[in-house]
């Protein structure tokens, strides 16, 4: 069980740095590539490809050797003045220590807090909601 355990292990890493390669080659303004994989499909990786302000999402097929980005492109939105107040309190700093692709974005009088790892078809699940003050905007 250790044995099946453990290359499974190293073929995911394996697969998940042939994916990182390949899509660096072909996205030379990427500053950063995350090829992780994905749920119950060892065969394929989830894309998050960080360039300039933005992420985008998509998937790369290690059978077929096949990738795209045609998931959703997100703004990180983090030099605004509502984004350094969320950064700055107690639950933002911890959440910013934690997350690898965070991004902001407004709803309502909160400030939203996520991190692009963990989006999906319904939203993602990886975020921390802050309250502002009325007079801070989220950009």
């Amino acid at each position: 069980a250790l044995a099946v355990a453990g290359a499974y292990v190293l073929l995911s890493f394996a697969g998940s740095q042939a994916a990182r390669r390949t899509v660096a080659a072909a996205e030379p303004e990427a500053a950063r590539i995350l090829a992780g994989p994905a749920i119950l499909d060892p065969l394929r990786r989830e894309l998050v490809v960080e360039s300039g302000g933005t992420y985008r999402l998509g998937r790369f097929d290690l059978a077929a050797r096949t990738w795209a980005l045609d998931g959703p492109a997100i703004e990180k939105r983090m030099g605004g003045p509502g984004a350094r107040a969320a950064a700055a309190t107690p639950e933002g700093s911890t959440f910013l220590r934690w997350a690898r692709f965070p991004y902001f974005h407004a709803e309502g009088d909160t400030l939203r807090i996520s991190d692009a790892r963990y989006e999906g078809p319904r939203g993602g699940w990886a975020s921390v909601r802050i309250p502002l003050p009325r007079a801070t905007s989220a950009r």
